[in-house]
């Protein structure tokens, strides 16, 4: 058996190694330094110096700068009015597409009264989504109420607004026109 017993004040370590790895990675950094500051300053200013460099990210920056004030311009414009008007069109037709003929036919079908006659559907983008403009005619009085007041309380409707109109000759009853919002879910 053997025991190792220092019995200094300061025992010895020893901190050469730990030392020396710190020295050298010190050495390498500083010698790393050296060599790019050194091919930095070798570089020549006509061929890709920092001053041609410089000089290029400005000219692309003016670039980018006149391509934006042609962009604002031409925003700016009419045309890009009737741009936003195509789009509006372009964007009622598609709504228009979604609708589902079908399933708003059986809705209205639930909520007509007998004695109120469809004579036109005519649906429209609105503000609020897709709206409908319908052209009853009644046969009795008060039917369009009973219509409306339907249209009101049913859950795929929304807000009517109701318009007196003259019958023409082929229509004998009282004519109404509605516009009213719908959900086509």
């Amino acid at each position: 058996m053997r025991y190792d017993l220092n019995l200094a004040r300061r025992p010895f370590v020893n901190i050469a190694v730990p030392i020396a790895i710190a020295l050298l990675i010190a050495a390498g950094i500083v010698a790393f330094s050296v060599i790019n500051v050194s091919a930095l300053m070798a570089a020549p200013a006509g061929e890709g110096g920092f001053e041609q460099r410089i000089d290029e990210a400005m000219a692309n920056l003016r670039r980018i700068e006149t391509e934006i004030s042609a962009t604002e311009r031409r925003l700016s414009s009419e045309e890009a009015g009737t741009l936003g008007n195509r789009i509006r069109f372009a964007n009622e037709l598609i709504a228009r597409q979604k609708l589902n003929w079908t399933r708003l036919f059986d809705r209205l079908e639930e909520i007509t009264p007998p004695s109120v006659r469809m004579l036109q559907i005519s649906p429209y983008s609105s503000e609020g989504g897709l709206a409908l403009m319908l052209r009853i005619e009644e046969s009795e009085p008060e039917a369009a109420l009973d219509f409306v007041q339907a249209l009101g309380a049913s859950p795929h409707f929304g807000q009517v607004s109701l318009e007196d109109e003259s019958p023409s000759d082929q229509e004998s009853g009282q004519i109404w026109r509605l516009r009213v919002s719908y959900r086509n879910r």
